[in-house]
């Protein structure tokens, strides 16, 4: 079992490390799940923030349950449940608004896309 002394050493290294080999272009789920876990267990909470903030990390939280979670825990933890109630808000309305407009384009084009047997002939 590694001592807490240790662990607080080993978490700060993994942080150099993941600062060092960074890349925002190649966010993958995982590291981002990584990388923060190691940003909340040593409190560095408003650097987590930040990094989920990217447009990258938002990508990857849209599409990732784990990561999704993780950032709103460190929201809650950081005190920022204020700005969290604003971005759910802002999703629910664009996800209904979205789901409006293929609702619309799909009346639209059903009655074309129908084929009938008096349409279809051989030439």
């Amino acid at each position: 079992m590694t001592t807490a002394e240790m662990r607080d050493i080993l978490l700060k290294l993994a942080h150099r490390l993941i600062v060092a080999a960074w890349k925002q272009a190649e966010v993958h789920p995982d590291r981002l799940y990584l990388y923060t876990t190691i940003l909340r267990q040593l409190g560095l909470y408003e650097d987590a923030r930040e990094l989920l903030d990217t447009e990258s990390g938002r990508f990857v939280c849209a599409r990732n349950l784990s990561c999704d979670y993780l950032r709103r825990e460190i929201m809650k933890v950081g005190g920022w449940q204020t700005e969290e109630g604003d971005i759910a808000e802002q999703r629910i309305v664009e996800k209904r608004s979205a789901i409006s407009l293929y609702q619309y384009i799909c009346h639209l084009e059903a009655p074309a896309g129908i084929a009938t047997g008096s349409s279809l002939h051989l030439s």
